[in-house]
């Protein structure tokens, strides 16, 4: 199962029902995927930062934000362009040529 990104901010429910039969949960009621999808938007999490935040991190950075800023395409203010490179080879190695990589 790949679950990209864009595809997440695109349609979560749809991806939750892809993981939901992934794992083999098949018998979510309509109402149930969208209880579970609310509790995976960004909004939901950052309501409870707590529960999201690793604290393993927090002493080494405490500026360091697990839940960033949810837009896709925003890994380009991480990653130079050699790395970004660099995983697309990894993807394509794994997944084959012209799947799209999962950061888009």
């Amino acid at each position: 199962l790949v679950v990209r990104y864009a595809d997440l901010k695109s349609d979560l429910r749809g991806c939750v029902g892809r993981v939901a039969a992934h794992i083999g949960v098949d018998d979510l009621s309509p109402e149930d995927l969208d209880l579970v999808a609310e509790k995976c938007t960004f909004g939901c999490m950052r309501g409870d930062i707590d529960r999201f935040q690793p604290k393993s991190v927090a002493w080494v950075d405490p500026s360091y934000r697990f839940i960033r800023k949810g837009e896709v395409g925003d890994h380009a203010q991480l990653f130079t362009l050699d790395q970004l490179r660099r995983f697309e080879d990894s993807t394509q190695a794994v997944f084959g040529v012209g799947v799209p990589p999962p950061f888009l």
